[in-house]
């Protein structure tokens, strides 16, 4: 289950912060770029809900993934 939860900083003015977790494609509809296209809807609903950025969480065996999505390990 994909999620994004917004978060109230105390810097920015109590800016929102958007997190981004729980990337799961079945194994039989990997390839189609489906990942990609959830990553790119909940950064869309983070970015409705006033967020000044959001942070992907991922871990490291899907690090290959996003650098070949154009994503990158910084």
């Amino acid at each position: 289950m994909s999620t994004v939860f917004m978060e109230h900083k105390l810097i920015r003015s109590l800016g929102v912060v958007g997190h981004i977790e729980g990337i799961v494609v079945s194994p039989k509809m990997q390839g189609k770029k489906l990942g990609l296209r959830i990553i790119n809807i909940l950064t869309h609903i983070s970015k409705a809900q006033g967020a000044y950025k959001t942070i992907l969480k991922y871990s490291n065996e899907n690090i290959l993934w996003l650098q070949t999505e154009g994503e990158r390990d910084d």
